[in-house]
């Protein structure tokens, strides 16, 4: 009898196999029951912009990426040999393949925050597709990743009398608030080839020994899926909808749904407009690995921890087509009621994606990580990329149509698309230069002391030398600096830190600043105010704007949107 054929108790009977082991009998660190709530501040995930991807695995399929206690990343992975990958220093480096076990993955990986285990769950091969039992193993590491070893662990029947299945899954978490504290709990599915699949979540209340089946998702036809808990207790669930009944609506808006009871029921299900559920076709074309019945794509899901606030980040593919292509995040600042941002990650071929977030007080903190598969050429699967990346970074990307990005997050990062650009200047052979048209901005961050917080107005510096005047919209746009006194540089101090900016010198309201450099290119509009101040190296504004044209910079039409 091979190792996956050995005795698991479903519901009280003997009816299907399991494991082998039983799991190490880990001592519980005194402070684990002590400190289950594990969030910190927001400031780590903002600050410049950062982003980072490489390659970590060679071909095969199926990423699940979490972060250990100790703040160690396991990226884990595998279609016929599931491994891992530990970085010890949030993400710069990365350690050697180490074996977990043989098969195929069952994603769902969690971190044990009571015990520090970590567990991963694999199958001998991919689940039957018409409900029945798949054997299953659970492998357990008590240092981190650094080492596995097999666990027992019994699997129970739910309401409808099919044990679930494991394969593919977001990583599971630990419940760390509320009546079920300490709850190990894990996406995980009735696999059936019809619209009668469902999702669901089983959970652990004994540390991996028993789990139990919550009942189905709040849409049937789903499958693949990832959970994660809210600041209040709460957990939002999310899940591939993969199969559409005859008279179902096709939608691509990925399906939520909420659990008050620790993912034992789930209610009030919703479709997040901005959200796709992988590629977005959906009709009766049979193409590609986009069709009903095949609907949707395994995405990732997590919370950053950040006390009292539910800021998630998702991923997955943004195609308006069938093709599995453009891994972009998105991020949510309200428990996934409205997803406003989101950034670009991979152009090209990209499928399954699997992300975590990185622990307070750890070489992790700060980093947002995205595992994924990606393709080259022809073939869809050639092995998988990480990224990480910080909040700051996401946002600089694009807004949705979606919800705005609160207040609270905008005054510590700046946003381009929650402000219109009044006036961008480029420096461009030694001087500023106007830059007009759509701005890619890389690394925007705040000049201080030119933010608003009354009227919201920001000046903000790259490091490509690029300066934007900008407001919220639909506000009035004040004085930045009064006429009178000594001119003051909005830049100063900042131009040694970015790259040598050239200041900007406001010594006029910021109306009559728009005026003096709004340049046409019939020339430039004359003005009382453009007669009375003169810019550092002594031309009139009108005068050195014309001058630079002259030089060979690019004339560009400037417009106040006052």
């Amino acid at each position: 009898m091979s190792r996956f054929m050995n005795r698991m108790l479903l519901g009280g009977a003997m009816m299907a196999t399991l494991t082998v082991l039983k799991i190490v009998g880990t001592v519980v660190p005194a402070w684990a029951a002590d400190n289950m709530t594990l969030d910190g501040e927001l400031q780590p995930f903002l600050g410049e912009p950062k982003f980072e991807m490489r390659r970590l695995f060679e071909g095969e399929r199926f990423p699940n990426v979490v972060v250990a206690r100790d703040g160690t990343v396991l990226a884990t992975w595998g279609s016929k040999r599931v491994r891992v990958r530990r970085s010890e220093d949030g993400g710069k480096t990365w350690g050697p393949e180490i074996a977990i076990g043989d098969g195929i993955h069952g994603g769902g990986a969690i971190v044990d925050e009571r015990r520090g285990d970590v567990l991963v769950f694999t199958h001998p091969e991919h689940p039957p597709r018409d409900g029945q039992t798949a054997p299953r193993t659970v492998c357990c590491s008590t240092d981190h990743g650094k080492t596995w070893q097999e666990a027992e662990a019994t699997f129970h029947k739910d309401v409808q009398s099919f044990v679930p299945s494991l394969h593919m899954m977001e990583h599971g978490t630990t419940l760390l608030r509320g009546p079920h504290a300490g709850r190990l709990i894990r996406p995980a599915r009735v696999y059936r080839s019809s619209p009668e699949r469902y999702a669901m979540a089983i959970f652990s209340d004994d540390a991996g020994r028993n789990w139990h089946a919550g009942k189905p998702f709040a849409e049937l036809g789903t499958g693949e899926a990832a959970l994660v808990e809210l600041s209040d207790g709460r957990l939002l669930g999310t899940a591939r909808k993969s199969y559409f009944a005859a008279d179902e609506p096709l939608r691509h808006e990925r399906v939520f749904a909420y659990s008050d009871d620790g993912g034992v029921t789930w209610r009030d299900a919703f479709h997040a407009k901005a959200i796709p559920d992988g590629p977005r076709y959906r009709g009766t074309e049979r193409r590609g690995a986009n069709y009903n019945g095949h609907f949707g794509m395994f995405n990732g899901l997590t919370r950053l921890p950040v006390a009292g606030r539910d800021i998630l980040i998702y991923s997955n593919a943004d195609h308006d087509g069938h093709e599995r292509i453009r891994m972009t995040v998105w991020a949510s600042f309200d428990g996934g009621k409205s997803w406003p941002a989101k950034r670009l990650v991979h152009e090209g071929l990209s499928a399954y994606s699997s992300l975590a977030a990185g622990r307070p007080g750890t070489p992790s903190e700060g980093w947002i990580y995205l595992q994924f598969e990606h393709g080259e050429g022809k073939q869809q699967y050639a092995g998988c990329q990480i990224a990480r990346f910080n909040l700051a970074w996401l946002l600089a990307g694009e807004p949705t149509d979606d919800g705005r990005l609160p207040d609270w997050v905008g005054a510590g990062v700046f946003s381009l698309y929650r402000f219109r650009p009044i006036f961008a200047l480029l420096e461009r052979d030694g001087f500023c230069s106007p830059l007009a048209g759509p701005l890619s901005l890389e690394s925007l961050m705040p000049v201080p002391g030119t933010r608003n917080d009354e009227n919201g107005i920001m000046m903000v510096a790259g490091r490509r030398g690029v300066l934007v005047i900008a407001a919220p919209p639909r506000r009035k746009v004040p004085p930045l600096v009064r006429g009178g006194g000594d001119c003051a540089s909005p830049c100063a101090g900042f131009s040694e830190q970015w790259g040598g900016l050239t200041p900007l010198w406001l010594c006029l309201s910021f109306s009559q600043f728009l005026q003096q450099l709004s340049c046409k290119t019939q020339g430039c509009r004359k003005t009382k105010a453009a007669s009375s101040h003169r810019t550092p190296n002594g031309l009139k504004p009108c005068q050195e704007v014309l001058h630079r044209t002259k030089t060979g910079s690019r004339r560009l039409a400037l417009t106040s949107t006052n």
